[in-house]
């Protein structure tokens, strides 16, 4: 009997530990199995958030080339470019503006700009003595305008007025 006995033990010692090497397999399938898992969602977020930041560099120096391309188109334009804010005040304008009315550029920013051409004479907002409707602008091209220099001298012109569309308003781009 004994050897009987001693056989199911060792039998069951057995089957004990073949079901604890069963249940460690599959503790370390599941614990490698989540590593994985914890692995291939941190790597997702950070490509994601690499493919974001690629994204904005990219953007970002596609509209400072743009804006590069754009100012050093607005310097070297050999007629005087005046932009003009929807009150009537300079915004900005280039180099050939400069030596045309002999300012330099910070004495005529925010200015009105009525101190070098009376493109809108009159009274009421500006845009309106300008003649802005929402089909345009009733005289693009004003003929025989007189601009006044910083020696007090007047320069006879003729002024192209464009219209460009900002946030706060039709701002204009006068060419001289």
């Amino acid at each position: 009997q004994r050897t009987h006995l001693e056989a199911e033990i060792i039998e069951a010692d057995g089957a004990a530990l073949t079901d604890l090497a069963d249940r460690s397999g599959m503790a370390r399938l599941i614990y490698w199995s989540m590593v994985l898992s914890v692995s291939l969602i941190g790597f997702l977020i950070a490509y994601v958030m690499w493919s974001n930041r690629r994204g904005r560099y990219l953007a970002n120096r596609a509209a400072a080339e743009a804006y590069n391309r754009q100012a050093a188109l607005f310097e070297s334009d050999f007629n005087a470019v005046v932009l003009i804010n929807p009150s009537g005040g300079i915004e900005i304008l280039n180099g050939a503006a400069e030596k045309l009315f002999g300012y330099p550029k910070t004495a005529l920013m925010r200015r009105d700009i009525s101190l070098i051409a009376d493109l809108a004479p009159g009274e009421g907002a500006f845009l309106d003595r300008l003649g802005l409707t929402p089909e345009g602008l009733a005289q693009p091209l004003r003929t025989h305008v007189k601009a006044r220099t910083a020696d007090g001298g007047t320069v006879p012109v003729e002024v192209a007025l464009g219209i460009m569309q900002q946030a706060d308003g039709a701002h204009i781009v006068a060419s001289f």
